[in-house]
């Protein structure tokens, strides 16, 4: 027997002032619904703002805070279970969801296209895996977000298949954003060249990790900064080619100490390894 005998249309239910993601499109039947489309979508929306990390988590917050939600939701049936939170955010266009998030926020007066990202605020490009998402036929759903440091906001987000697409999934991400006058940093997945050339085009400054599987350059690297650290005083260095940053403060009682040193000059990088950076 279908969930939904009485064919309700369960297919809309956005809530009030929820409007920017009525573009998206209801991909369930409607014999087999119980929640109302609108409604999963402005619950998925508050734990991704919240920091939940998987769908399991999000149906617990939802169980959770479920006194909470029906200030603004009908829930004719409860809330939804984690199933029905990974089929609908799976079948999701992730650029038309992004977008709708977008559109909220500027709504909502948060202008994150325009000029709202400052000068030397920080955007987080991160992968996660959603826990809950894998199954026996398919990988773990991987989410890529944009977060904006300072404001503590996420500015977009994208999901991939797999953790491979993440380096086609950063480009798209980038695009969403105003880039100009920030710093964006990213785990060696998105070290490549294509996607560094991306932020300087958008006249914006990277921060990108660099491993060992990145051969010569890293090892060109690691080179240069231990004979700084070993034969160079830097707090007598020329500051055009070298900055020297620490910090220092007590944690739990303990001094801890924090070193940042920057290289202004390639001049020693060998011109074929610094021909592709």
């Amino acid at each position: 027997m279908p969930r939904n005998p009485d064919k309700i249309d369960y297919s809309r239910g956005f809530p009030k002032n929820f409007e920017a993601f009525e573009e998206l499109t209801d991909p369930r039947g409607d014999g087999h619904t119980k929640h109302h489309f609108g409604e999963i979508i402005f619950m998925a929306y508050t734990c991704i703002i919240c920091g939940m990390k998987s769908y399991e988590l999000m149906e617990e917050f939802c169980e959770i805070r479920q006194k909470w939600f029906e200030k603004w939701l009908a829930l004719p049936n409860g809330t939804p279970s984690y199933n029905t939170f990974s089929r609908i955010m799976e079948s999701l266009d992730p650029v038309l969801f992004s977008r709708c998030i977008i559109v909220h926020l500027r709504m909502a007066g948060v202008e994150v296209e325009d000029d709202e990202v400052p000068i030397d605020d920080q955007i987080a490009i991160d992968g996660k895996a959603l826990r809950g998402s894998r199954t026996k036929e398919e990988r773990h759903i991987h989410a890529v977000s944009a977060w904006a440091c300072e404001k503590g906001l996420t500015l977009a987000q994208t999901f991939v298949d797999e953790k491979s697409n993440e380096i086609t999934a950063i480009p798209e991400l980038l695009k969403m954003l105003n880039l100009q006058g920030a710093v964006v940093s990213i785990d060696a997945m998105g070290t490549q060249r294509e996607i560094a050339g991306q932020i300087v085009d958008a006249e914006a400054d990277y921060v990108l990790c660099v491993k060992g599987n990145q051969g010569d350059l890293h090892k060109e690297i690691i080179d240069q900064f231990d004979f700084a650290a070993r034969q160079l005083d830097l707090t007598k260095t020329s500051s055009k080619n070298w900055s020297l940053h620490i910090e220092e403060e007590k944690n739990r009682g303990r001094l801890e100490k924090r070193q940042t040193i920057v290289c202004h000059n390639l001049d020693w990088m060998s011109q074929e390894i610094l021909s592709l950076v």
